[in-house]
């Protein structure tokens, strides 16, 4: 089973050759992936086509006092609070720079952020979180963003005392939304919110995506207003680092378009109202005449229902 797809549609990495059978994992735009093996709850950063590894720490301090720390294991974290782990993000290239911060985005937790940073020996709790579900992080003009389940926008503060400080409010418009998820995007140098949104097919638990609303910020107002078309760029949406990249560098990808991937832990084949198959939920969006289409004709065809412990993820390749 396919679970990688690569940026330029045309290259493919197995799930038996880069991942463990207890393995998680979440791509990058930086050509490394985030693995977590759940059996010891341990981190590490995974080049897939080198097959260069780098094993993160397990310990995690955390913040109690402003004072006071208290060092913890994931594995310890994870008997006090049986925590999910939704998404796991990489900033740079571990290949190319020293320098990279990994964030995670935890469901359930003590709080809803962690990070590590090279050069450290822990991973830090952004306590300051607490009680707020996050949906996507993203590093913009040098600063970390993350939007939470309302649209609220944050930065995060990753220095001696982290913690995050709300900068922005969700687009007025779309305030109570009741869309899925939302991401947030670095785009031609624009800080974009896109909003995904999922209908339930007929009376089965599964819901299939049909529609996306982007907005960018002007941040010298903290000031939401629309985008209907992105040119040549292109959005690489789902349980990866979200990224966008130019058409005009990737001739293969599909400019104005959204390629999104599933979130769930499920499969799920449907044949839409077009006749197209939309397995996984996956497929490309386009933002002139807002339709749908499937990714290709070579997309692995699951069964109805499938568990997954890992769903598809987005990753360029970097050597």
């Amino acid at each position: 089973m396919e679970v990688f797809f690569s940026s330029c549609g045309n290259i493919r990495n197995h799930i038996s050759e880069v991942l463990g059978k207890r393995e998680r994992c979440w791509g990058s735009p930086h050509g490394w992936l985030v693995l977590l093996n759940e059996e010891d709850t341990l981190f590490n950063l995974k080049n897939p086509m080198t097959g260069a590894k780098i094993e993160l720490p397990l310990t995690v301090s955390r913040s109690l006092t402003q004072n006071h720390s208290q060092d913890l294991t994931w594995n310890m974290l994870s008997c006090l609070f049986d925590f999910y782990v939704a998404k796991a993000v990489l900033f740079a290239n571990p290949s190319a720079s020293t320098d990279y911060i990994v964030m995670v985005i935890m469901e359930n937790g003590p709080c809803g952020l962690a990070f590590f940073q090279s050069g450290t020996e822990v991973w830090t709790l952004i306590m300051q979180a607490k009680q707020i579900v996050f949906h996507d992080v993203v590093c913009f003009q040098g600063k970390f963003y993350a939007v939470d389940e309302d649209g609220n926008v944050y930065i995060c503060n990753l220095g001696a005392s982290p913690d995050v400080v709300k900068v922005a409010d969700p687009p007025e418009e779309l305030r109570g939304s009741e869309a899925n998820e939302r991401y947030l995007v670095e785009s031609l140098k624009e800080l974009l919110l896109v909003y995904r949104y999922r209908i339930r097919i007929g009376n089965t638990v599964f819901e299939l995506t049909n529609d996306f609303t982007v907005y960018k910020l002007d941040l010298s107002e903290l000031k939401w207003s629309k985008v209907n078309e992105i040119g040549d760029q292109v959005l690489f949406l789902g349980r990866n680092c979200s990224f966008s990249l130019s058409a005009r560098n990737y001739p293969s990808c599909r400019e104005n378009s959204i390629y999104f991937s599933f979130n769930q832990r499920y499969a799920l084949d449907y044949t839409d109202n077009q006749g197209h198959r939309r397995g996984h939920d996956a497929g490309i969006f386009n933002l002139h005449n807002q339709r749908i289409a499937p990714l290709n004709d070579t997309y692995p065809k699951p069964f109805c229902t499938r568990y997954m412990l890992s769903p598809p993820v987005w990753v360029t390749i970097s050597l």
